[in-house]
């Protein structure tokens, strides 16, 4: 029988073996789980990413990229177009 892949829930670590992650995603899955824990009023359900005039050419501007579609990156799962906007830049 087929295993089931786990789904995203908010504020569960996203990885089983957090010491197998290299060290810029270490501290991406800390900063998730330390604001995705946090008491309302201030439920974090996203990271929200800056770029200046330097990247793409054009006035700066910012995008959202769902914690949901970043578990589905450390699964490697499909993946959002936000997270792809993360990767050209």
């Amino acid at each position: 029988m087929a295993e089931v892949a786990r789904k995203y829930e908010r504020g569960r670590p996203m990885v089983e073996d957090e010491a197998a992650l290299g060290v810029a995603c270490r501290r991406l899955h800390d900063y998730y789980l330390d604001v995705s824990n946090r008491p309302f009023p201030h439920t974090v359900m996203s990271l929200v990413v800056y770029f200046g005039d330097e990247h793409l050419k054009n006035n700066g501007q910012m995008f959202t990229v769902e914690f949901g579609d970043i578990f589905d990156m450390f699964h490697f799962r499909e993946l959002d177009a936000s997270l792809m906007r993360c990767f050209t830049l």
